[in-house]
């Protein structure tokens, strides 16, 4: 049984990105959230930090991999599941949480972030992995457009 579920946290890793034998793009990255409060002296301090492992698939991964590092604010919504398997050395059962994302976003409470959309389209007559794309930057056609963008 799943969840669906939004995560504000920091990254606390790199994202890392590897692909499934037949190309498709997959990126894992942990989220770390903790509630942050002023103690008696008035300083802030972080209590309950959680650890999230965040998968992202397909485009999403590559886009992630490219644009977050570790320390980042971001926002995660996806679908929370446990998963869980035999610990190799004690035998014991183990489990934790993960989450596949739907969508990942910057936090731009500390931050900014300037968009960078990109067109993909197949280069010599197929799709595949990554390598496999063009990216081609939206109105760089030197075109004019009669209607502003907002």
């Amino acid at each position: 049984m799943s969840q669906t579920m939004t995560i504000i946290g920091n990254l606390a890793a790199e994202p890392e990105l590897k692909f499934t034998p037949n190309g498709k793009a997959c990126a894992k990255f942990p989220v770390a959230t903790s509630e942050r409060y002023k103690n008696d002296k008035g300083e802030w301090e972080s209590r309950n930090l959680t650890y999230w492992n965040v998968i992202a698939w397909d485009r999403m991964a590559e886009n992630v991999t490219e644009s977050l590092q570790k320390g980042d604010k971001v926002i995660v919504y996806g679908k929370a599941y446990t998963v869980s398997w035999d610990d190799k050395k004690t035998g014991e059962k183990r489990s934790r949480m993960e989450v596949t994302a739907t969508e990942v976003a910057i936090g731009l409470s500390k931050a900014v972030a300037h968009i960078q959309r990109s067109e993909r389209t197949p280069v010599g007559g197929g799709w595949g992995r990554a390598e496999a794309f063009e990216v081609k930057a939206p109105f760089s056609s030197g075109v004019e457009y009669d209607i502003p963008p907002f």
